[in-house]
């Protein structure tokens, strides 16, 4: 047999586009999954205590400048516990993101219940030696750590500071959690940036925001039930209500005048101000598009000085997104944000020009554009029968609720004027959120 067809079959197979892995779904292999994350958790704490033995290890030294005792204790560190935590890692694709969460958590609020303090030890020595046998280097793997262990630190302690359950588990607890969640892997992404680890970390990841919320209200329910965690609580709420009630009047108000300014010169920036001169023009629109909302008035910056920033990317995006939440929490609600897209003519001005159409010689229809044909109709309805009764539904005691068509069209006039104020209000609003704003 000729060698031309091994190799033209060899030629084939090595130009083959690499089969790509699939991505798992979200229930895949979620019982087995579950166990194998719980267990690699409960193996990387088994690894972490391990490793915090080390200095004794290092102590032990017969001789100065030998290795040969703490040699032998990172061979049966690694041997034993790394092998075990490297045996429970699910590989790439293996387990969904519900297997995934829920073994997050059967392995970490027993250890958060058994010892809050040794779970913080365990995430931070945990993350530093993944990173490290990863290739990161020691400090930014320490560091890394640590950065995950505060915010664990932090997300196991905030719930104590309730007085109620709910407070306790929605506030405290799965609220603050996915806030200091998205704090600490946006950190851990800055610090290994650059490295080996580069892009592991996502602020707004979904699977890690999922694990924020059930960590926290579970934090919560811990913190509600553990009866060294509400003493401490009280404790806490205690020194807090002694420190408000020795606050001088004049004390408050240099508190409340602090956050206020805090808000003005640092929370509603979009960037980075140029100069001293861009932060004072920043304030002054501020303070006027708020003193214009207070005493119910278009808020109208326009002729104002507009204040210059430099980019900043992080702030940029924080802004896009809470006028994103904004916009699809006004639309959920039926509102329409687009400019332009809701009618300039009031249905009280179609009604008049639906009554003045036949006199003028002109179709109603035409005299009233560019309302559509339904508001047309209805205007020249309500024209026609201005004084008929309308039921528009039930009081609470279950009595009818009567209008008329005149009634009713200016209701809806009055409607819709608020709804165009409101859009020119979210757009003003959002443009000085932004800084580009009128």
């Amino acid at each position: 047999m000729s060698l031309d067809l091994f190799e033209e079959t060899d030629n084939v197979l090595a130009n083959l586009r690499p089969v790509a892995e699939p991505e798992p779904g979200v229930w895949d292999n979620f019982t087995a999954g579950a166990g194998k994350v719980a267990m690699q958790t409960f193996a990387k704490a088994g690894r972490a205590a391990s490793m915090a033995a080390a200095p004794l290890a290092m102590a032990l030294e017969k001789a100065p400048g030998s290795t040969e005792v703490q040699d032998k204790f990172f061979k049966a560190h690694d041997d034993i516990f790394g092998r075990a935590v490297d045996y429970w890692t699910p590989k790439p694709g293996e387990v969904g993101e519900a297997g995934m969460v829920v073994g997050s958590l059967l392995g970490t609020l027993p250890l958060v219940f058994a010892s809050p303090a040794a779970a913080v030890a365990s995430t931070q020595l945990s993350a530093g030696e993944d990173l490290v046998r990863k290739g990161v280097d020691a400090g930014t793997a320490q560091a890394v750590g640590a950065s995950q262990a505060v915010g664990l630190g932090l997300g196991i302690w905030v719930p104590i500071l309730g007085k109620t359950l709910a407070q306790r588990v929605l506030v405290g607890g799965a609220g603050f959690n996915v806030v200091q969640g998205g704090a600490t892997r946006a950190i851990s992404a800055q610090l290994a940036e650059g490295t080996a680890a580069e892009g592991d970390f996502k602020t707004f990841d979904p699977t890690a925001l999922t694990l924020d919320v059930l960590l926290g209200a579970a934090f919560g329910g811990i913190a509600h039930i553990n009866p060294r965690m509400r003493a401490e609580g009280e404790a806490w709420q205690k020194r807090l209500t002694e420190w408000g009630a020795k606050l001088k009047p004049s004390e408050v108000d240099a508190l409340a005048t602090l956050r206020q300014a805090q808000h003005l010169n640092a929370d509603s920036m979009p960037g980075k101000p140029v100069d001293v001169a861009d932060t004072n023009a920043h304030v002054d629109r501020m303070r006027q598009a708020i003193d214009d909302l207070a005493n119910d008035r278009p808020v109208n910056v326009e002729d104002m000085p507009a204040p210059r920033f430099e980019s900043d990317a992080a702030r940029a995006a924080e802004a896009e997104m809470a006028v994103k939440a904004m916009q699809d929490e006004a639309k959920a609600e039926g509102m329409v944000l687009e400019e332009n897209v809701l009618p300039k003519v009031s249905p009280q001005e179609t009604a008049a020009r639906a009554k003045a159409a036949p006199e003028a010689g002109k179709p109603a229809t035409e005299a009233a554009e560019p309302v559509d044909p339904v508001t047309t109709a209805a205007a020249r309805f309500a024209a026609e029968n201005p004084d008929m009764s309308m039921f528009v539904g039930k009081n609470a005691d279950g009595s009818d609720i009567t209008t008329t068509p005149r009634q009713w069209l200016e209701d809806a006039d009055a409607a819709m004027r608020q709804a165009n104020d409101d859009v020119k209000l979210f757009e003003i609003a959002a443009g000085c959120l932004l800084g580009g704003g009128r």
